[in-house]
């Protein structure tokens, strides 16, 4: 396997700048493009963890097989952005644009995703379990998870990017604590949207959520009953 070239945030924009859109196999971690214009960059097979995109320009950007998870893409801009089978876990996309983004086989585990319109978006074997798209799709349990990560990860992160992802989950924790828990409904499940709110492990069902259908495992506690989306 090659080895990855290791490059800091602002070596990569300079370069940008200077006309490279070629950044495959790069190590880039622990770093922040935050704001940064990145337009039809490629980023394939690269290990992008720890990093903040916050509002980045990032339209028509290539991020197949690249390392996403611990990041924040919050009000950056995906449109036509490739992530194809690409890492997402444990991430922050609240009111991303993704408008024909494609997440064909992105895992986007444990992460939060607010506001996000996905209506036009290719999810073709996307995973979205226990992944948050609406506060209210926090758990208990996924609380004190993210809590207990985030207190272990402090002083692995950028302060910055760590404050980004300790003020996204205290935004849904807050809306949780305002809300009662809900649990899952069987009836009517050709027709019905349904999550799942603190659910047990062990069951299986088959829903439409949001025009798609979805096919629900439980393995454990989970913050949504959202898994992969099938079209």
């Amino acid at each position: 396997m090659t080895a990855k070239k290791i490059m800091t945030a602002s070596q990569i924009i300079e370069m940008y700048k200077k006309g490279e859109r070629n950044f495959s196999n790069v190590r880039c971690t622990n770093d922040s493009f935050g704001g940064a214009d990145l337009k039809n960059a490629v980023f394939r097979n690269s290990d992008l963890s720890f990093s903040s995109f916050r509002e980045a320009s990032l339209q028509g950007a290539d991020f197949s097989g690249s390392n996403l998870e611990w990041s924040s893409l919050e009000k950056a801009n995906l449109t036509g952005a490739k992530f194809i089978r690409a890492k997402v876990i444990w991430s922050v996309l609240n009111d991303a644009i993704v408008d024909k983004t494609d997440f064909t086989g992105t895992d986007f585990s444990w992460s939060i995703l607010i506001n996000v319109n996905l209506h036009a978006a290719s999810l073709a074997g996307t995973e979205f379990s226990t992944a948050i798209l609406k506060p209210e799709d926090l758990t208990k349990d996924g609380i004190e998870k993210a809590n207990m990560k985030l207190g272990m990860l402090k002083n692995r992160l950028p302060l910055e990017l760590w404050f980004q992802l300790r003020f996204s989950v205290s935004r849904v924790e807050e809306t949780f604590s305002k809300s009662s828990m809900r649990t899952i409904s069987f009836e009517n499940i050709e027709s019905s949207v349904s999550y799942s709110i603190g659910a047990s492990s062990g069951y299986k069902g088959i829903f439409l959520v949001e025009g798609h259908q979805s096919t629900v495992y439980s393995q454990g506690p989970v913050y949504a009953s959202v898994s992969t989306y099938r079209r």
